[in-house]
């Protein structure tokens, strides 16, 4: 359930960070670091050679077309680099991006669940204390927790510490030396 609803939600991610974040790390027009990016496109050349990786101005010409090849190399490094112990930095940062998806995608019924433990104990410390009867532990530490899961889903559980996580994961697939020497 949580993967289903994190994979629906991803293109609305995609769209508002203009795409996703490993087709970003290989455009021109993105890049913040224009040598980072030639030792990129370079890296991907020596791997993938029969693919011809578009230069800026053809990129600025046909952004679409650009994107299709940057997501075709960056689909065949992946296809590369599923063995789990040889790349394992890799894996790690693709599990963290999708549970952080997948978390996003849960967000309104975390939210909920959150919100109504810290409703129901806040009534039950408001009763204890309305009946002037020492408020349990138990009920305290429970609306804690409840109270600091409420924050956490608000807080936490975004679309920027989403994209922190997509990002680690493309510059693991467009940029270490280790990933693209498939």
């Amino acid at each position: 359930m949580a993967r289903n609803r994190g994979k629906q939600l991803e293109p609305t991610l995609y769209a508002s960070w203009g795409g996703k974040s490993t087709t970003r790390f290989l455009r021109h027009r993105d890049a913040p670091n224009k040598v980072l990016l030639a030792r990129r496109h370079q890296k991907l050349q020596a791997v993938i050679p029969a693919v011809s990786l578009p230069n800026a101005s053809e990129e600025k010409a046909d952004p679409a077309h650009a994107d299709e090849v940057y997501d075709a190399c960056v689909a065949y490094l992946l296809e590369k680099t599923r063995e789990r112990q040889k790349f394992s930095l890799l894996f790690e940062e693709n599990c963290g991006y999708g549970f952080r998806r997948n978390l996003w995608g849960l967000k309104p019924i975390g939210l909920l669940f959150a919100f109504a433990g810290t409703l129901a104990t806040g009534w039950l410390a408001f009763n204890f204390y309305r009946t002037r009867t020492a408020i349990p532990l138990l009920v305290v530490v429970c609306g804690g927790i409840n109270f600091g899961l409420l924050l956490l889903w608000i807080f936490w559980v975004t679309p920027s510490t989403v994209r922190l996580a997509a990002e680690a994961y493309a510059e693991r697939t467009c940029h270490r030396d280790r990933c693209v020497q498939c």
